[in-house]
């Protein structure tokens, strides 16, 4: 439906590594007690930086699974 096959691999694949980036300059000020800070996520409930960081990581991990399934 969103055309997503039909679009360049390069721009999807710069977006990540921007956002990795990103998301890198935040993750490397965490104090190790700041691993531990939480907030409650709407779909799963209480969610600490923690469970955050194991999600963040097998995230990609997942896509490429599903692209490698289709």
């Amino acid at each position: 439906t969103l055309g997503y096959t039909q679009l360049p691999v390069e721009n999807s694949l710069a977006l990540f590594k921007a956002s990795r980036a990103a998301s890198l300059e935040i993750i490397s000020r965490l104090s190790v007690e700041q691993l531990s800070n939480a907030g409650v996520h709407t779909e799963s409930g209480a969610y600490d930086v923690r469970k955050w960081l194991k999600s963040y990581i097998n995230h990609p991990k997942d896509h490429a699974q599903q692209l490698l399934a289709d």
